[in-house]
């Protein structure tokens, strides 16, 4: 059939009907500044970083806690302190790699010789998890609700005298650091290795798995979008270890040989979920960059083929545990050949094994993987910065059936173009 002159015309207006009729419903895609993420590491792409505010629990604590950490902790720290490892957390390690000082604790603000310090500030607590009620049977366990309203007060009561009362100013500030966030292993120590599921750990079903990783979910993702009305616009988000492996689970469960598998797998289905909350996320909060950091497969393989990184016993903790079952002997003479372990105490990594993680992290962006979208006009497709296909088998299907349906205006429109 021979187009009429007012082909193009109609052609252009079937495409902008259908363009009408996705927005909002399709994802947005990464900018082209995101697509060139894919190939390149977080080092690469997070220079000129201002500062890292660091949240979570004890994997990044930097002595936010009133809980006091006594040698043999922070035996190799050269001063760090409040630090659950001899040296520094893995979050103090990403801070080095991208010549960021390290993190202080949120209370130095306190004091006037802190009260300008540059390196942004640490919330993390020990005890804390992503459910209010973990930790909280301890004192000193500053809850991750606690941490997003202390970090709130700095930014309403401390950037302001930092940066002259400049809204605009605060804002880039935080728009231009790195907000780091690791959590979640103490809901599952405390709910299936301690708590009244212990004894089904082996036998939870699939439906129990999926519906606590929903319950943490939902959770933590009120506490991203809270950070991001605070003005965080960078975050990174680590994957929760495989806990599973810890020595304390070993002991606990009878598998001083072997990880349980079954926790490290109710621990996969959540890391699985945070990779996808994550993507959503990032196409419905503007301006916002994600780094997923992938660090179970790190640890797990760490915990299985030590020889690899050059270590010689990933089972057993380097210290002295005390009667805690968790926790080093406070004053305890410090164990030799430190850099041999995977763990310090129970449930804690060596300083080494957290530098090899960081390593990672900022110069492979396999470990790091990061996510930024942007809304490009009139783009239908959705790309993931790792590769990995969107699996929402839903979206596919109703996308298919509304070119289905453009397909059918395209053909009205040619034959009956007015």
């Amino acid at each position: 059939m021979k187009r009429n002159r007012n082909s193009d015309q109609t052609l252009s207006k079937a495409h902008i009907l259908l363009k009408d009729s996705l927005k909002g419903f399709l994802p947005r895609r990464p900018t082209t500044a995101g697509r060139q993420a894919e190939v390149d590491n977080l080092l690469s792409i997070a220079h000129g970083l201002d500062a890292q505010y660091v949240f979570g629990d004890s994997t990044v604590d930097c002595g936010s806690g009133t809980e006091s950490i006594a040698p043999p902790y922070g035996v190799d720290s050269d001063g760090f302190s409040g630090r659950y490892t001899n040296g520094r957390t893995v979050a103090d390690e990403i801070a080095m790699f991208l010549n960021l000082t390290s993190t202080l604790p949120y209370w130095v603000v306190d004091f006037k010789q802190y009260a300008f310090n540059p390196a942004g500030y640490g919330y993390a607590s020990g005890p804390a998890g992503i459910l209010p009620t973990t930790g909280s049977n301890s004192n000193y366990t500053i809850s991750m609700t606690r941490q997003i309203e202390l970090f709130g007060h700095a930014v309403k009561e401390h950037l302001p005298h930092r940066f002259g009362n400049s809204t605009h100013r605060i804002s880039q500030h935080l728009a231009n650091s790195i907000f780091a966030i690791s959590i979640g292993a103490r809901d599952f120590l405390d709910n299936f290795v301690y708590g009244a599921a212990s004894k089904h750990n082996h036998e939870a079903s699939q439906s129990i798995r999926d519906e606590f990783s929903n319950l943490l979910m939902t959770q933590l993702r009120t506490y991203i979008q809270d950070l991001y009305e605070l003005g965080a616009r960078y975050m990174i988000v680590f994957e929760i270890g495989p806990v599973g492996c810890y020595p304390v689970v070993r002991q606990k469960l009878g598998e001083s040989e072997e990880c349980s598998e079954e926790l490290n797998s109710m621990i996969a289905v959540f890391n699985g979920k945070l990779y996808y909350e994550l993507v959503a996320l990032a196409s419905k909060l503007p301006g916002t960059r994600f780094i997923i950091a992938k660090t179970f497969r790190v640890i797990y393989d760490m915990a299985e083929n030590p020889f690899k990184y050059d270590l010689t016993n990933a089972r057993d903790p380097c210290c002295e545990v005390n009667e805690t079952g968790i926790y080093c002997v406070s004053f305890a003479e410090p164990c030799p050949r430190r850099d041999q372990y995977l763990f310090w105490d129970d449930i804690h990594l060596v300083g080494k094994a957290n530098k090899l993680i960081a390593s990672k992290c900022v110069t492979d962006s396999s470990v790091c993987l990061p996510i930024t979208f942007e809304d490009l006009d009139g783009q239908l497709t959705m790309i993931v910065l790792s590769g990995q296909p969107e699996k929402n088998y839903l979206n596919n299907v109703l996308c298919l059936f509304l070119l289905f349906v453009h397909l059918i205006l395209v053909t009205n429109l040619l034959y009956f173009p007015y």
